[in-house]
């Protein structure tokens, strides 16, 4: 499989105040647009040309033939993640291809083997390098935050892909989930519902302020998993600092820091870069274990872009493409 065709656009959102992020949403003709929390990106065989010009109109990173495998091999085994080694972009990697490919477009058909071959080699790099490191999804980072009190009364507010990425580790019963679009919480139940042990004294609130201020008296746990919202921040904070429940977490994941928002009030809360903080507190022991991944990440690009199965042996000449692999 030749990698002379393959072009990757990059963008990285900006952060904006209020916890609010934004990136350029520009049409790319014939490309696969991944989205996460950090990032856009577009992935073609089609058009090198206007990639480029798109490109350098929006200000973004541009890959191409083997680094852009290699880059998306990192991103999507977690490597170029906030927290990393996470897994949770690559299970947004696979729903978002299967929604391309549902499409049933040329351009889906054209990129299907590529696709399939990175899904093969981002399992393998997970595999070899990236087992056992500990907490490594958002859902994972939270429960660990929770410690003992994981399994007293919770409140989930949201319905995003954060709170898709918490609610299989929420165990604790009864769990109220809120959102503003009571539909879209029905649905994210209903989708998450066969990861859970059990949905028994799962509840999902009317969409309404006074329904999820309640929740939050009962609630030893709250985790908000939207961004900060002036319109109803104050009447949240109102309703923790109040609340009948004496001990509990607040983990606020819609924002990066309280400092400087409505919730710097709030003793004790819990917010993302506490979360990243988590993670990072044993970096140096793992790593060791991301730069091995990495560099599987290039040799592996590589080895696709010579052709045939990854494991056969190549000959001495091909050896020079791994010789200055970082």
């Amino acid at each position: 499989m030749s990698l002379e065709r393959l072009s990757v656009v990059h963008v990285r959102k900006m952060a904006r105040e209020g916890g609010a992020i934004s990136a350029p949403n520009v049409l790319l003709p014939g490309s696969f647009c991944l989205e996460t929390c950090l990032r856009r990106l577009w992935i073609t065989t089609s058009s090198p040309t206007t990639d480029h010009r798109v490109a350098a109109a929006i200000g973004a990173e541009r890959y191409a033939g083997v680094e852009a495998y290699e880059f998306l091999l990192r991103i999507a085994c977690g490597l170029e993640s906030a927290i990393a080694g996470e897994s949770d972009v690559f299970g947004q990697l696979k729903e978002s291809w299967k929604s391309f490919r549902g499409s049933c477009t040329d351009s889906s058909r054209a990129l299907e083997p590529l696709m399939q071959r990175l899904f093969e080699d981002v399992k393998e790099v997970r595999s070899r390098h990236l087992c056992g490191l500990g907490a490594a999804t958002y859902g994972s980072l939270v429960r660990t935050m929770l410690g003992s009190g994981a399994d007293a009364p919770t409140l989930l507010i949201g319905a995003g892909q954060m709170a898709r990425a918490v609610l299989p580790y929420l165990p604790g019963r009864p769990l109220w989930i809120a959102n503003r679009t009571r539909s879209r919480a029905a649905q994210l139940l209903d989708e998450i519902g066969g990861c859970l042990s059990s949905t028994n004294e799962i509840e999902l609130l009317p969409a309404d302020p006074q329904a999820e201020l309640a929740a939050w008296q009962r609630a030893s746990n709250v985790i908000v998993c939207v961004p900060a919202d002036p319109d109803h921040d104050y009447q949240r904070i109102q309703a923790w600092t109040r609340r009948r429940v004496p001990d509990g977490r607040l983990l606020h994941l819609g924002i990066l820091e309280a400092d400087g928002s409505s919730w710097a009030s709030v003793a004790g809360i819990t917010t993302l870069n506490q979360l990243f903080a988590l993670q990072t507190a044993n970096q140096d022991r793992r790593h060791l274990r991301f730069e091995r991944a990495r560099r599987a990440c290039g040799e592996r690009a590589r080895l696709r872009d010579l052709g045939g199965p990854v494991n056969l042996a190549h000959g001495w000449e091909d050896l020079s493409l791994f010789a200055n692999i970082a």
